[in-house]
């Protein structure tokens, strides 16, 4: 049986396709995208602004809670990234300017920081 997530985006799908078909719509200037798990939860999103990754990418655990967090300007690492675990403690915080990691600090599974680099 299929998740109401899941037949909602199949839906908005058609739709969109139809759109295009019909009347030859152009995609739009900024734009979500998901994926999804087979159980009807997200697995990610994606913002897109003119075809590019401008925003924040988020990821998730199978279970729904946040499993990553990057943003991205022009399909490029820009600003923080954030990953957790499962307990939905910090994992690793990562600091992109311009696509190159400029600071870096990783925790352990209480969330006690164990290494910090620049």
């Amino acid at each position: 049986m299929l998740q109401k997530n899941t037949i909602r985006a199949l839906t908005f799908s058609f739709l969109a396709f139809m759109c295009l078909f019909m009347f030859g719509f152009t995609a739009p200037a900024q734009d979500v995208r998901m994926t999804y798990f087979a159980n009807g939860y997200i697995k990610t999103t994606t913002q897109y602004e003119h075809g590019k990754k401008n925003g924040v990418f988020k990821q998730f655990f199978e279970n729904g809670k946040i499993q990553l967090l990057r943003t991205y300007k022009d399909d490029v690492l820009d600003g923080k990234s954030l990953e957790y675990y499962p307990n939905g403690k910090l994992k690793e915080e990562l600091v992109y300017q311009q696509g190159k990691a400029i600071h870096l600090r990783i925790y352990n599974e209480q969330g006690k920081l164990i290494l910090s680099k620049y």
